[in-house]
This record gives C-alpha cells, structure tokens and sequence, in this order.
C-alpha cells in the first residue's frame, strides 16, 4: 500500500485569524504482536476533543512494520513505534497528538503553521506522556529514588503546588518521615532504624529547610549505585532535546513513561537540582536548564515577564546552547512558545528598564507601540517582527542572522547577543557572518558574565548606537550580512598563548601561560603592570576575568544574581581570592611573602576586608585561605577554558576567545558590555569574540566616556563587520 496521503488542511485568512487546525491520531486497540493502526481526524486546538500529547525523540532508523491507515501507510521510527504499543489499548481507541504523525513533514509551508499552534496543542492535552523509551536494569530503583528526592524538595515549602497532585497533600514532616521510611524499605543496605536516630539527630540542630536538603544529599552520598542510575535514566536522549522543554512547560500534567513504569515528570526532574553539580560539563548544564524548567513550572521562581514564559528569550537561547534539535532552527523556534518576546512580541519594542532613554526615544518607542497594537487589533492578530516568527521557508543562516540584527536594533542597542559569539573553527570561513551566533554549536566556552562590565555603555544625547542602515525595525538592510558599528580600536595583540583546557577535578595549572606571554621566572614578584599593581596578581585576575571569581562565588554561595554597586569592594574581594591562591599554591618564599604584603596592604585599607582577613593569621594559609584558592581556581575554569590569555604591544593583558592570534585588534564597540577581539580584513572586520581587558577605566566604561568626550588621544571610528 502506498505512503499516506495527508489531506491539506483548510487554508489560513489573510484578513482575519485563522482558527488553530491540527490533526489527531485515533490509535486503534490492539494487542501484540498485532501491527499499528489508526486513522487521523481534523480538529480544532482551541475546542478540541479530549486528547494526550506525546512528548518523545524521534530517532534515526525506520521500523519495517508501518503504522497502517485508510488513507495509506505512515512509516515511523523505532522509538515512536514503541511508544505507539506501549501506550495502545487492548479493547478501545486512544486519540493522540504526535508531531511526526500528525503534521505533513514534507510540507514546509504546514510545518511553518503547525509549530506557530505548537504551545497551544500541549497546553490544550488533558496530558502529555513523556516516553523516555524501554526499560533498562535499575530502572526502578531510579524512579523511587526520583520520588524520594523530589518529596525532599517539596518538603522545603518553598513551591506551589501543581493542579495535577492530590489535595490531601502532606504536610513537610510526613514527606520527611516517608522519604526516610519509604527508601529505608526499598534499599537493603540501608537500615531504617539508623536513618531515623540519624536524622532525629540532624533535625534538632539544623532548620527545616536545611533537613531536607541534607537529607536528599544523604540519600545520594549513601546510595551512589542508585544515584548512578538516575543520572543514566537522566542522560537519555530526551533530556537533550530542545522541543521536550516547551511541551512540558506548557503542559497541565506531564507523566514520564518507560514502557509499563510512570513517574511524574516534576517529581523526575525535581531531583536535578541535587544532581547538576557537574554543571560545567554538557550533562551538568543541561541538567541545571531541566532544574530552572522545574522553578519555572512549579512556581519557585518566576523570572519571565509574561505567564508561562521563563525568561527572555536571548536568556533561553543561552541556557539551552547545549540542547539539540534535528533541524538545527528549532534552537530558535522552540523558543518562542517559551519566552517574553515569543509570547508577547510588543514587549520587544519596549527596552530593558535597567537603562535611562532619551525622551525623544521613549516617544519613538511608545508611537511604534500604538501602531503595532493598532495593526493587531486591526488584523485580529498579534504583531510580531518577522525574525519572531518560526518559518521554515528560510534557511539556517537566515534565521540565526536576522534574529541576531533583530536584537542588535533593539533600543537601546545593547550588543549582549554578540558576546554569545564563540567560534570553534576559523571565522572568516563559511557561510554565517561571524557576528552571528551559531546557537547550534555546544557551549564551548563561558561567555564574559554580561552585566558585570559595562565597557560601551555610554547614554545620553550622545551616545552610539548602530546606524541606521543595520537597524532591524526599520525594515530590511541594504545589505543583511554586514553589520555597521561605532566604537574605537583599544591596542593590537602582540602575544597570544595556548588555548587553555582545564580538567574540572585537577588544580589549574598556568606556569606554562605565564612563559609564553613572559621571559621572566613565575614567582618574579617585584615586576609592575600598567595599573601599578604587581604583573603577577594582574596575570591571575586577568585569568579569572577581573570580578568574575566573586560574582560566581556569590551565585554559587550567596544566591545574589546581579551586582548593583560596591565594584570597588568586589575588585578588592577578587584580589583575595587570587593572594589566597598564591599563599596556598605556590610554594616559592617570595612570592607566599609577597601575597601576604599584598594581603596586609589590601585589609590595612578596608574595613569588610579586614574583618575577613586580619594580619594576625599566620602566614601558613589559613583554612578560609585554602577555601578561597579553591573558589579563585573554579573562576579560573569557568572563565578561561577554551580562552587564551595575549599581551597587546602596550602591555594590556586580557582573556580572548580561542581563534584569536597575534594581530587581532581589541575594540570598544558601543552598546558592548566587554570589548571585542576584532580582525581587519581590508574594507572591513571579522568578529572573532569577547574580551576581558585588566584595566578598570576599560572594563567599567570611564576609557569609552573620555573618548567619547573627546578627553583621550584615541578617536571614535566605524567597524563594518562581516
């Protein structure tokens, strides 16, 4: 029999709103080893009748037993057709939505329309199976473990509860005494009656909140074998692919499936918070996303502007840079049913209130505003700018680009998207301009902390901005590839070092950085960089990128996630930590007596510091010491792995992206949060990423204000870049 033939679907209005329009799957009872049936159905999203989603990977290989209908036969893949006979009943139909059913993969102007109805469709199914495919050794053992380590976190009182739970929830102390009960009775080697004597202990010491999470802790420390297991189940391919994350989030109910075993999908991923602390590493990462999905849904923490959105969306893309997707646009597209500008394209229009606009500006702003709410309304539609709109009719470098040019001619023009830049191979090589993103690559490296810096901000009447001809919502660009920016050329790299990889459990080990930026002995003390500062203690700051070692030590230990004031404090605060690093791991006498002069000269002048650290601790490293050496070493590799460390011909040292050499000039591009390693090429300049410079004036924006005021020897100048 031949292929399926899929009926088109009704055509869309031009003038008015076009209803929603899918199809469903009625899959056919049976029993194995009988083949699939069923038929599909035309309905509408907005009344449909009861349905369930499917929320699954597709797989590579083609099973050879099709699903059959009237109209023809579906091929589908291995891990659909399981799902299919898992969840097929034996003496009734089950109508399901599944996207490589449902939707007419071969018609691109129908997938263009179906994804736009994609968030609805999943919010709409009375409930979504998660299948995260067949069941493998341990498999239960990892499911009650989920559950226990997910009471934990409920335990903690700090959620709302889902509509899907019972009412009759329990309260924090019988989740604790089931948790302990429960995984007591399961695990053999645990004895129950110690668990209690145990705990009865820790509960009358610590606080409620904190019993729960020692107690999840616990259950992993003594249980790793499990543990091991649901970090398997958890590195299934489901958990990497971009589209599950919106058809969960959006879903009344989320049930996780591996063949005849059901979990609540929350209760799954609500242990991610105890197990993401590998987050440097690709599992870790993504783990940590499944955790703030977990936040989000759940009510913990609301960052988005608009309901059922988690962030903005250049956020998003950020945090889900290590997601897959087999058609390398749904990075972008998946998106949109999850962020502020996908779900309300008119806040797009209005900027970021952290930044003062001109008047002028603002009514601009506001004139724009009130004709694109007008055209809505006139439309029966929501206006969204073109690169908001997923449409599988452009192709990759188009949509990657024109979503990058959208955020660049936002007002008011903050370049953040391009500090996301990270090449892994040449850039002036291929078809993407190289200031565009490639959202499709893994994170090979963390971006600059946006934010902390502000090197190219300069506001008021005479601030830059991009010009005209690359302003995104003045319509199309002369020319799309070239993107046109004001800013002025810092220094050219003299001296450029490896590319430094760093093993997340070894100590850091720099020596080899230090030799070739420098023909003097390591421990060489007495040396001066431009700042007047020693060259050593700049060549470690510059390898934590400045502040940036603090500010991860007060989001890993504090919690706080922007910096508001006291940069001077926090620059203190980051010369610590790296004088802790010298006393504890470097063992020459003259450089450990040159961390403590320092040390000594730093707490002699601030107060907070002096409390910390007082000049009567002895001058082996003390405990807080050896604490913050560790804390200086993981800034060290989260900001300069895959970076490289250059010297510029005027003795600026700074932390660069991996394809930049010998040559490349540093630039401030205004609207830039950091500087940018630039590469001339003739009439023009390659983007090669961000930078870090050792110099205050630079990183916080007082260098980019006296050139702008005409109180500095360097002139402002055009980039164009391709």
């Amino acid at each position: 029999m031949a292929n399926y033939y899929y009926h088109p679907l009704p055509p869309e209005q031009i003038q008015f709103k076009t209803p929603p329009y899918t199809r469903l799957l009625v899959l056919s009872a049976g029993r194995e080893p009988q083949p699939l049936h069923g038929v599909l159905e035309l309905t509408n999203v907005e009344s449909p009748p009861p349905f369930e989603a499917l929320s699954y990977t597709w797989g590579s290989n083609f099973v050879d037993t099709p699903l059959y209908s009237v109209n023809g036969n579906l091929p589908i893949r291995a891990n659909l057709d399981a799902a299919l006979r898992s969840l097929r009943l034996p003496s009734q139909a089950r109508r399901l939505w599944v996207d490589a059913i449902c939707i007419n993969q071969e018609d691109i102007q129908e997938r263009t329309r179906q994804v736009q109805y994609m968030r609805l469709i999943y919010k709409r199914a009375t409930r979504v199976i998660v299948w995260l495919g067949l069941k493998s050794h341990g498999i239960e053992e990892a499911f009650t473990l989920a559950i226990q380590l997910s009471e934990c976190r409920r335990g903690k009182g700090a959620m709302k509860e889902l509509d899907s739970r019972p009412e009759d929830n329990p309260t924090s102390s019988t989740i604790l005494s089931s948790a302990i009960d429960g995984f007591a009775t399961h695990v053999n080697q645990l004895n129950s009656e110690s668990v209690h004597n145990s705990w009865e202990a820790q509960l009358m010491t610590v606080s409620n909140e904190e019993s729960h999470e020692s107690m999840a802790l616990y259950l992993l420390k003594e249980n790793p074998h499990i543990a091991d297991l649901l970090r398997d189940l958890l590195k299934r391919p489901y958990f990497s692919r971009i589209w599950c994350i919106q058809e969960v989030l959006v879903s009344s109910w989320s049930l996780a499936k591996c063949e005849d075993l059901e979990i609540d999908f929350m209760d799954l991923i609500a242990c991610a918070q105890y197990l993401h602390f590998t987050r440097n590493s690709v599992f870790g990462q993504i783990l940590h996303f499944w955790d703030f999905v977990y936040s989000a849904r759940t009510g913990e923490h609301k960052l988005g502007k608009v309901d059922g959105s988690m962030n903005s969306l250049l956020y998003c893309l950020a945090a889900s840079r290590n997601f897959d997707a087999s058609d390398p646009r749904d990075k972008v597209f998946t998106l949109l049913g999850i962020s502020d500008e996908g779900l309300k394209p008119l806040l797009a229009l209005w900027p970021d209130s952290r930044f003062e606009l001109p008047d002028r500006t603002k009514r601009d702003l506001e004139t724009a505003k009130e004709t694109m709410s007008r055209l809505s309304a006139l439309l029966d539609r929501e206006y969204s700018h073109p690169a908001l709109i997923a449409d599988y009719s452009k192709d990759l470098v188009g949509v990657y680009r024109d979503l990058t040019r959208f955020f660049v001619g936002l007002a008011p023009h903050i370049l953040e998207i391009l500090s996301y830049v990270s090449h892994l191979d040449d850039p002036s090589e291929g078809s993407f301009p190289s200031w565009v993103p490639k959202w499709f690559q893994k994170q090979s490296t963390s971006p600059l902390m946006v934010g902390c810096y502000n090197a190219g901000l300069i506001f008021g009447p005479t601030r830059h901005s991009p010009r005209s001809l690359d302003n995104a919502l003045l319509g199309k660009p002369q020319n799309p590839d070239i993107l046109q920016l004001d800013g002025f050329r810092i220094d050219r790299v003299y001296k450029v070092s490896d590319t430094m990889l760093h093993d997340t459990l070894e100590p850091v080990k720099i020596h080899n950085i230090w030799s070739q930026l420098f023909q003097l002995p390591y421990n060489h003390s007495e040396v001066k960089y431009r700042s007047d500062e020693s060259l050593h203690l700049a060549f470690l700051l510059t390898l934590t990128a400045g502040i940036l070692s603090v500010i991860q030590h007060l989001l890993l230990h504090k919690g706080i996630t922007r910096l508001n004031k006291d940069i001077p404090q926090v620059y203190e605060q980051a010369k610590m930590l790296a004088c802790a690093y010298m006393k504890v791991e470097i063992e020459d006498s003259d450089t450990h007596e040159a961390a403590l002069n320092l040390e000594y000269t730093m707490t002699s002048q601030n107060t907070n510091a002096r409390n910390s650290y007082s000049q009567k601790q002895a001058k082996a490293p003390s405990t807080i010491d050896i604490a913050l050496s560790q804390d200086w070493q993981n800034g060290v590799k989260a900001f300069s792995h895959n970076r490289r460390v250059y010297l510029t011909q005027n003795g600026y040292l700074g932390l660069g992206p991996k394809m930049m050499r010998e040559g490349d000039e540093i630039c401030v591009l205004y609207g830039g949060y950091v500087p940018f390693v630039l590469r001339p090429q003739g009439n023009h300049h390659i983007l090669v990423g961000d930078t870090y410079v050792h110099d205050t004036d630079i990183m916080w924006g007082k260098f980019a204000d006296a050139v702008n005021t005409n109180r500095s020897n360097i002139k402002n100048g055009q980039f164009i870049l391709k």
